[in-house]
């Protein structure tokens, strides 16, 4: 088994997460592995973006850097988890958030179904 552990200046930032299987992700990244080619994630303080818009469009890097737009129905971000740990090799995009947009992601109302 070969292992490479990963030192990135994203370690402990709150980013966001594009994940094959389970879609857009915002949280705080704690450590990433290499495993036989599988990458295992740790994060913490998770929340699941459902759907989003932000002021400059809808990319993932929009979102990273500016505001959720406001006055949007369209917005669906789900309850936060403490600690998850992924493995899968189709995790495609880490971005890091501004502040800004950290604060609002994690102050914002948690989906309900309609």
């Amino acid at each position: 088994m070969k292992t490479t552990t990963i030192n990135s200046n994203l370690l402990g930032k709150y980013i966001i997460v594009r994940w094959y299987d389970s879609g857009v992700w915002a949280w705080v990244l704690e450590w990433v592995e290499i495993v036989d080619g599988i990458k295992h994630i740790k994060l913490k303080d998770a929340r699941m973006i459902w759907r989003f818009w932000a002021n400059g469009g809808i990319a993932l890097s929009s979102l990273s850097q500016e505001w959720l737009k406001k006055d949007c129905d369209n917005i669906k971000i789900l309850n936060t988890i403490s600690n998850v740990e992924l493995m899968d090799e189709r995790i495609s995009t880490l971005l890091p958030c501004t502040t800004e947009v950290e604060k609002q992601i994690r102050e914002y109302p948690v989906a309900r179904q309609s």
